[in-house]
């Protein structure tokens, strides 16, 4: 079920009307997938625990792979760092506050957000703390760096720039939100000297990386309905920035391309969804809101094929590795896809706990995290 957050007490009718539905739709019916068969072939490296793992599905605790180095968090607020390769642990450090959201690595820090707002910097090198920085709101969304500017984003709709060294506060963009919105925050996403922001009023935004400065702003989706509940046009998936242009998807509305030069609209599909977007040389893959995966040309949005079969289920976002796409979903299983035409070419599962974020590819390895805290190194198998 996806979560919501109220701005005020305006939305208390419905989100109620939400929250009865969803306790009342009792359980939802699975695919029947026995056909399928382990698929694409896979050799563990190594597995290890973060320790309490994530405390709810709207937290962005996601593995970051760094200069040879995976990081990870849990929600109880342990930051712990191994060796990529062997998956030796090289330190761990309890941070003593709630973490809901990272981490981020880059430029020798490690990144991590908490409930109470808190922004923490450590030290790639040995977890100690650099500093901690205030923002105004909790952290939802995996903070990132480059040039030495960090950027983070709160719940309730600001995105900050601060200074790598100390913490302090470089700029904000403040943009309203609307009175119901889904509790969670897409991520930022640095390209150059650009940070490309998917906000909660449905607008895509680009701001300039040293000052903030608005550089365009574009509509992915406009708010519909009488209600708000109906009104609700999130760009909750993190948007994904591809070969100069930017994608962009709306809970209850559009799916959109957008030229990163200028902010105007390639293209728009009526595709709406929360999960997330990859893409490859010729095709955007995307998971719509009935867990369908859709495979579009990149360049004018045309439907190259669809895959129905996962319908269902509650599916990451994809993933491109090695010439292969995959999906983790609830059940703990990856699901690979074919490509070219989209067949379901194997299932094979890691464990019973639900996977709720995407798989961390990195080169020819996978890097994977349950709700329980269970990080696991997934290396492919060529024939």
């Amino acid at each position: 079920m996806m979560l919501l957050k109220r701005c005020n007490r305006r939305a208390l009718v419905a989100l109620a009307a939400v929250l009865l539905l969803a306790a009342c739709g009792g359980a939802r019916e699975l695919p029947d997938l026995s056909d399928v068969g382990d698929g694409v072939a896979t050799e563990t490296l190594w597995t290890a625990s973060t320790g309490s793992g994530s405390a709810s599905s709207a937290y962005a605790l996601v593995p970051a792979v760094e200069g040879g180095r995976v990081y990870a968090a849990d929600s109880n607020g342990r930051v712990t760092a191994w060796d990529a390769e062997s998956g030796e642990r090289l330190w761990r450090v309890d941070t003593g506050r709630e973490l809901a959201a990272g981490p981020g690595a880059g430029g020798g820090l490690v990144l991590v957000g908490a409930r109470d707002g808190r922004l923490l910097a450590l030290d790639a090198e040995n977890g100690e703390e650099r500093w901690v920085s205030g923002l105004s709101s909790e952290i939802l969304a995996v903070p990132q760096i480059a040039r030495n500017i960090v950027v983070a984003r709160s719940g309730d709709g600001r995105v900050y720039g601060l200074d790598g060294l100390t913490g302090r506060r470089l700029w904000i963009h403040d943009r309203s939100v609307p009175v119901l919105t889904l509790r969670g925050s897409s991520s930022p996403v640095v390209v150059g000297n650009r940070v490309v922001v998917g906000q909660d009023n449905g607008r895509l935004v680009t701001l300039n990386l040293q000052d903030g400065e608005v550089i365009w702003e574009a509509p992915v989706s406009i708010p519909r309905g009488r209600s708000d509940l109906e009104r609700m046009v999130d760009l909750h998936a993190d948007p994904l920035v591809f070969r100069g242009v930017a994608y962009a998807q709306a809970y209850q509305g559009e799916l959109a391309a957008v030229g990163m030069g200028d902010g105007r609209e390639r293209w728009s599909r009526d595709i709406p969804g929360h999960t997330g977007m990859a893409a490859d040389s010729r095709q955007l893959y995307v998971v719509d809101d009935q867990s369908r995966l859709w495979a579009l040309d990149r360049n004018n949005g045309a439907t190259v094929w669809r895959q129905d079969r996962l319908q269902g289920l509650r599916l990451t976002a994809p993933v491109v590795i090695g010439g292969h796409l995959v999906l983790a979903d609830e059940e703990g299983y990856l699901n690979w896809i074919a490509p070219d035409n989209g067949d379901l070419v194997g299932r094979d599962r890691h464990g019973r706990q639900p996977i709720q974020r995407p798989p961390v590819p990195d080169g020819d390895v996978l890097y994977l995290l349950s709700a329980d805290g269970r990080l696991a190194a997934l290396r492919l198998v060529e024939d």
